[in-house]
């Protein structure tokens, strides 16, 4: 089970079509346990040609929580009574998922074996019967609410250990403050939060430091939902992912970091560069950074797997961006000239801002949406169907040009969302392309492997083909691939 903090609660809504306006008002309802770590998933979330029952099915048993809409429609269908109610009972009796029935609107519910199980509202008082139906939905509420701190206490005990608990002994961690923010869907900030973690510091020489933040391994649902405003279907299915601890740069690789290491700096925005972020870096020059940088510190150092950027990113967050549901330019470095959701124009800036100039993210790392696109290890592919689910780079099956995140001082907003992921060759590169870096303290074989099949893989490949000629538009609406 992941940390307590960082776990996120994943929640199968079973119901009836006629019952959607129900289960409408439900979803409002359980905005607030969203926007801290419930995903709630129902058909509608369903991408177009997908294959809805193995999909269903799939969801059903990943789920913590199971919550069932019972009407006289929902018992009435086959499919909710003999799968779904089946498969719910079958998991809550083998411990492995909280059931919860909800009684929407009157029908007989004698000798039903689920209503065996404590159900609500509060008396089985039926919703529509309420004088209140927003009462009725908060008693639903609060039932969700203490499964999901039930789920939540459990993992405490039970959670993966920090890579600070599990590296060697001669490795000495310094502990850092920070102050992370989250915003309203205007962008205006409406919780400051504190908070502390561990970093190793990496010697370069000559004054220069590199700093990778202790980021704990935990469970996250990975992509996007189909409401998200700028999403694609590249973005889906949404999966669950196991992440194991890892050490990811508190920053963007910065020029003089890439000078310190390689003796040169390729970027556009040299003036007063130092602590800008590296840029017009490739793929490759990223993997000849990360090899050389192992080379001089006898560490492993290498581009993060997709999901574990992702992960990093959201840092515990469900929402577009790791600060909420919507960005402005007071928040991060891209065109402002553009918005997201109900948040205002900002400031277009035109270049490259010093790396840490806005406020992280709740794992202390800067700067994860916009200033600069950042590399990742993997291989591209069209949607995630058939990704892996443990963190590791997903490296078989795609096409020769390679992954990035995050968006970038040029882009429109909906580029810098935690799921966005956009792909071009691995010798291409632009004044807005970057990278971090990540290691691991104590490898597990499996990520040794991944690590050893990235290398072999490149290495394997021919030459890549010359870049595909596309327009790199920052006004261009969302798309998959440049």
């Amino acid at each position: 089970m992941p940390p307590a903090q960082f776990m996120q609660i994943r929640l199968f809504c079973s119901y009836s079509r006629k019952d959607e306006f129900l289960r409408q008002e439900l979803e409002t309802q359980l905005s607030m346990l969203k926007r801290q770590n419930l995903v709630t998933w129902y058909d509608r979330l369903l991408e177009p040609g997908s294959n809805w029952d193995e999909r269903i099915k799939h969801e059903l048993d990943t789920a913590e929580i199971i919550l069932l809409l019972v009407s006289p429609d929902f018992l009435a269908s086959n499919y909710c009574y003999e799968t779904e109610v089946a498969r719910a009972i079958e998991r809550h009796k083998a411990g492995t998922a909280v059931v919860i029935p909800v009684l929407l609107r009157p029908t007989d519910i004698e000798g039903l074996e689920l209503f065996k199980l404590n159900g609500y509202p509060s008396g089985l008082k039926p919703v529509t019967q309420w004088r209140d139906r927003d009462e009725a939905f908060l008693d639903v509420v609060k039932g969700i609410r203490q499964a999901v701190n039930k789920l939540v206490s459990q993992a405490s005990s039970q959670s993966i250990p920090t890579p600070s608990a599990i590296s060697t002994p001669s490795l000495r961690l310094h502990s850092f403050a920070f102050e992370s923010v989250t915003v309203n869907e205007q962008g205006k900030i409406i919780r400051y939060q504190l908070g502390e973690a561990q970093q190793w510091e990496e010697d370069l020489g000559n004054g220069v430091v590199l700093e990778t933040v202790s980021i704990p391994g935990g469970s996250f649902l990975m992509g996007s939902p189909r409401d998200e405003e700028g999403r694609s279907d590249a973005e889906s299915p949404q999966h669950r992912v196991e992440v194991t601890p890892f050490f990811m740069g508190k920053y963007s690789i910065t020029q003089s970091q890439y000078q310190a290491v390689m003796g040169e700096n390729p970027s556009h925005f040299q003036e007063n560069g130092a602590h800008r972020p590296v840029e017009n870096v490739s793929w490759e020059m990223a993997i000849a950074f990360c090899q050389k940088l192992s080379q001089q510190t006898k560490r492993n150092y290498r581009l993060p797997s997709e999901a574990e950027w992702e992960y990093a990113c959201r840092a515990g967050t469900t929402t577009p961006f790791h600060f909420g549901e919507t960005i402005t330019t007071d928040l991060a470095n891209y065109d402002g000239n553009h918005t997201y959701r109900a948040a205002p124009n900002g400031e277009y800036r035109e270049e490259t801002t010093p790396v840490g100039k806005f406020s992280p993210n709740a794992f202390g790392l800067f700067d994860m949406h916009g200033n600069v696109w950042e590399w990742c290890a993997d291989q591209w592919h069209p949607n995630y169907q058939g990704a892996p689910t443990y963190g590791n780079a997903w490296i078989a099956g795609g096409g020769a040009s390679r992954l990035l995140r995050g968006g970038s001082w040029n882009f429109n907003p909906w580029r810098c969302r935690s799921a966005c992921r956009v792909s071009l060759n691995p010798d291409g590169c632009r004044r807005d392309f970057g990278f971090r870096v990540v290691w691991v303290a104590a490898s597990t074989p499996r990520r040794q492997n991944s690590l050893m099949r990235i290398s072999e893989a490149y290495e394997g490949e021919s030459r890549p083909a010359p870049a595909i000629e596309v327009t790199l538009s920052k006004n261009e609406p969302s798309r998959t691939v440049w």
